[in-house]
């Protein structure tokens, strides 16, 4: 048992046990040096051991800056569950850990961390599962990245994870949002427990206050004091009172001056190691004319021990001291004989964590001017850039820069390290190191990617004008040599166009990069083919759409989809749905989204979710459309896609609309803007815009609702977006709202107007919206050839929402028109269909048609609140009032005023009329 942590103890069982009953908990045990949280560790290690599978590993300062090596250490047991990931999943791991060589596209940070929770899912399904990593904030921050990814997606599993860190240690793992144990000094009693009876005895009471007064109730301070009392060296008048750490320090340090020289020489060739493996140990120690056997009198102080095939100083600050203990001159010498024993132990080897070590000894042992050491270490930078561990790369091309006195090394280190900084989301620095490198480029080659790297992030924080400008400049430059890049480049143009809804400028730039790649192959090929086909069919050139559709997507469906673009595989499917093509626009986002998230590619996702929105709407599962456009936005947000979370924001507040909800629509409008503040793509924002405007119809703002949709109209039209309608149909809720108005006049003007783009543009669910609104604009006599065009296309269209909004309008016309068993089919559709959607305001509406039409012709004109008609239908029926209440949910008394208004209404004195009533009108 340990003393005076009983609290921690039960705490860390407790996690124990859930994990072993099927749930998972991360748990931070906190706490200053020397305070116990190693040791808490270790005894909880020993005692899941028998229950569950145990996966440890430990942060090494000095080994921070060898990527994903504490990862290796956590996966090191579970190579056959490594071997039977999916393909692309395994690669990332097998990558990132060293076991297996980089294909040359690097594992990205996601794909390393969705790899690493599959892996501890698949294995806790077996057998519950404790990770346990000590020292994490030492942890190198790949692995601490991919184990903090996986940690908050393990909720469901049976794990417990547990970390030590450090106070004052910045780390990784501060950014979970999890419990934590601080670990507090110990109680007076404990700490005698600790010291023991007999030694307390043999340096009397004085002494043995002094050394609780000083160490302070930390465990490893209080065994050094004693210790130090014991040997005579601890002055029982020494009354300050310092913190742990620097106690420690000058308590390990008296220890090092007791030693011979050999031995604390010995001592700091094992701290030099970055590892403690025990060959190279013995091999460094042997170029320097010492042993292993010097160590023996450490040994017998237990300041340093073997354990497997590592060895284990007595705590971290130990190692500090022993290191710092000898000049920087003598330190130097012994990293040289670890980088000389790793040359020749496979060290040798590019791209292996021994490869690695062999690199960063060689810096610390070079002088600035090194060329050989700095050679070595870019080497490293590439390979862990090439495992996914950027961070550890970003140090290795800076600390090579720095070795280099060659100008071309400098700018080829300081664009690395630019990338590096990009791609982990760090901007700034990402523009100082880019600037850097071009000021000590020496090639084109250089020249270029630094310039790239400025244009990508203007790219992702610059207005339309700017990246439209520097991306059609630089694919200028490619095009004749790199000609795939050089249309990817215009791809991604294209698309930003998009956004900022300049729809002309998306039809050229996709133009230009369809004919530098005539052959059709290539991602670039494929990108400005999508982005082509998505202007065109936005500007309403559907046809030719359709053609560019026609020619790439029967090869571009084969191919593996992490290979493309995000705007490649998001857009095709959402051109396929607007041309109509929903069978096909199916089959690919189903197929395409099962191969992502197999191969674990799901950086591919977010866009591919929009899709998925899109066609669960039209197909009216609004649910599953909710669901998609949920995941888009946290997955988006996850990936820090900051083009793809706003667009799924702006269509789940559509959503929110369409289902009634419509204090939520304006939030998720707002939350739409405030996301597109720093990109600038209006065109979300007037996504979003549409979903404030068809809540103002609904709540019967109308003024509003055409002031907002008006203003939507002439942007969008301006930008060239003549298909406006693409995302979700609002031309019909604008026309509405002007004739709820009065402007009859100007609604007839804009059907006017609509019609024959929507006819030039031939797709079928805009056309059913358009002639659906002509006919609410005409005369009743010139009205009905228009409905039954709607019903026409969208018989060969697929649109569930406005399908039902048509027959909606339609069966009001028809039973405005006398025309009740016609009316009565369409209201019972729309009925049907909207409760199937759960489209509440529209379903009330459609009851309330078929409710009119059920009384008499000469009371059709009576307009019962919903409520009302409710309680009327149910006391036609014979129900009670009491029946009544239990069944709406309402009070006695509050039927009785229902009633009454009812009767008022209908011009009735008793309850027995309204089933008269009713069965006249349906003429039963």
């Amino acid at each position: 048992m340990l003393l005076g942590r009983d609290r921690e103890s039960a705490r860390v069982e407790e996690a124990l046990d859930r994990a072993c009953s099927g749930s998972g908990e991360i748990l931070l045990l906190r706490g200053d040096p020397g305070i116990g949280k190693s040791v808490l560790l270790a005894r909880t290690v020993e005692r899941a051991a028998e229950r569950m599978l145990v996966l440890q590993a430990r942060g090494f300062e000095t080994e921070a800056e060898i990527g994903y090596s504490v990862l290796a250490d956590l996966c090191r047991p579970l190579g056959d569950e490594i071997d039977e990931l999916p393909e692309l999943l395994r690669e990332a791991l097998l990558t990132a850990t060293g076991a297996a060589a980089s294909s040359g596209e690097g594992s990205s940070a996601f794909a390393v961390g969705r790899a690493l929770t599959v892996l501890l899912q698949n294995v806790a399904a077996h057998q519950p599962v404790l990770i346990a990593l000590d020292d994490g904030h030492w942890a190198d921050e790949a692995s601490a990245y991919a184990l903090a990814f996986a940690a908050r997606r393990l909720g469901d599993a049976a794990t417990a994870v547990l970390i030590t860190l450090r106070n004052g240690e910045p780390s990784v793992f501060d950014g979970l949002d999890v419990p934590s144990v601080e670990l507090s000094p110990l109680e007076r009693t404990a700490a005698e427990a600790l010291i023991g009876a007999e030694a307390a005895r043999r340096v009397g009471p004085r002494m043995a206050e002094h050394i609780h007064r000083a160490g302070q109730g930390n465990p490893l301070a209080l065994l050094e004091l004693a210790d130090a009392a014991l040997s005579g060296r601890l002055d029982p008048d020494d009354d300050q009172v310092v913190p742990s750490g620097s106690r420690l320090e000058h308590a390990f340090a008296t220890r090092l001056k007791r030693l011979p020289e050999r031995c604390t020489r010995a001592l700091m060739v094992v701290a030099t190691s970055y590892t403690g493996g025990l060959a190279e140990t013995a091999g460094a120690m042997e170029r320097l004319g010492i042993s292993e056997f010097d160590l023996d009198l450490a040994r017998m102080e237990h300041l340093v021990w073997e354990e497997e095939d590592r060895w284990q100083m007595r705590h971290p600050v130990f190692r500090s001291v022993a290191y710092q203990h000898y000049p920087i001159a003598e330190r130097r010498r012994a990293h040289r004989a670890f980088a000389d024993w790793l040359a020749d132990n496979g060290g040798g080897v590019g791209g292996t964590f021994l490869a690695d070590q062999r690199a960063w000894h060689a810096a610390a042992a070079a002088l600035p001017g090194d060329e050989e050491a700095a050679t070595l270490l870019a080497e490293a930078a590439d390979a862990a850039r090439s495992r996914g561990a950027l961070a550890a790369a970003r140090r290795a091309y800076l600390r090579t820069r720095e070795l280099s006195a060659e100008p071309g090394t400098r700018a080829a280190m300081s664009l690395g390290a630019a990338e590096c900084a990009q791609v982990s989301g760090d901007v700034e620095t990402a523009q100082v190191l880019a600037r850097e490198a071009l000021r000590y480029a020496q090639s084109p080659d250089v020249t270029n990617a630094a310039n790239r790297v400025l244009h990508q992030i203007t790219l992702a924080r610059a207005g339309a004008e700017e990246v439209l400008e520097l991306f059609e400049a630089d694919a200028d430059a490619l095009a004749e040599h790199e000609s795939d890049l050089a249309a990817s480049y215009l791809g991604a143009a294209g698309a930003t166009a998009i956004t900022a809804t300049r729809l002309h400028d998306t039809v050229r730039l996709s133009a230009k990069g369809v004919a530098l790649t005539p052959s059709g192959v290539g991602t670039g090929a494929a990108a400005a083919r999508t982005i082509s086909a998505f202007g065109l069919v936005s500007t309403g050139r559907a046809a030719e759409s359709a053609a560019v559709i026609a020619d790439y997507f029967p090869a571009f469906r084969e191919a593996d989809p992490w290979r493309q673009s995000f705007e490649t595989v998001g857009c095709t499917g959402m051109v396929l749905i607007w041309l109509g093509l929903i069978g096909q626009a199916g089959e690919y986002v189903t197929r395409t989204a099962r191969l992502l998230r197999q191969a674990g590619a799901e950086e591919h996702l977010p866009l591919l979710l929009i899709p998925q929105v899109l066609l669960s709407i039209r197909k009216g599962e609004l649910t599953a459309a909710h669901e998609a456009a949920e995941e888009s936005r946290r997955l988006g947000g996850e990936l820090g896609q900051r083009q793809v979370a706003p667009l799924a924001v702006a269509l789940a507040a559509r959503l929110a609309v369409v289902r009634g909800n419509f204090t939520r629509a304006r939030d998720l409008a707002t939350t739409t803007e405030q996301l597109t503040e720093a990109t600038g793509a209006s065109f979300y924002r007037d996504i979003a815009n549409t979903a404030v405007g068809s809540a103002d119809l609904a709540q019967g703002r109308y003024q509003e609702a055409v002031s907002v949709l008006s203003g939507v109209r002439e942007r969008l039209l301006a930008g060239g977006m003549v298909e406006h309608s693409l995302f979700m149909p609002t031309f019909g809720d604008y026309i509405e709202a002007l004739t709820r108005i009065g402007a009859d006049d100007r609604a007839r003007a804009e059907v006017a107007e609509e019609l024959p783009r929507a006819e030039a543009g031939g797709l079928q669910a805009a056309l059913a919206v358009v002639y659906r609104c002509q006919a609410q604009v005409l005369s009743p006599c010139e009205a009905r050839p228009w409905f039954d065009r709607a019903m026409a296309a969208h018989a060969v269209s697929v649109d569930a929402f406005e399908q039902a909004r048509t027959q909606l309008a339609y069966g009001r016309f028809l039973r405005e028109d006398g025309e009740r068993d016609a009316a009565d089919r369409l209201l019972t559709a729309a009925v049907t269909a909207f409760t199937g959607m759960g489209a509440d305001a529209w379903l009330e509406e459609a009851e309330t048609e078929l409710d009119l039409l059920a009384l008499p012709v000469e009371l059709s004109g009576a307009r019962l609140a919903g409520q009302e008609r409710r309680v009327m239908r149910l006391a036609a029926e014979g129900a009670t009032n009491g029946q009544i209440s239990e069944a709406l949910g309402i009070a006695p008394q509050t039927v009785d005023r229902y009633l009454e208004q009812v009767f008022d209404k209908l011009g009735v004195r008793q309850r027995s009329e309204l089933a008269g009533l009713l069965q006249r009108g349906t003429g039963v």
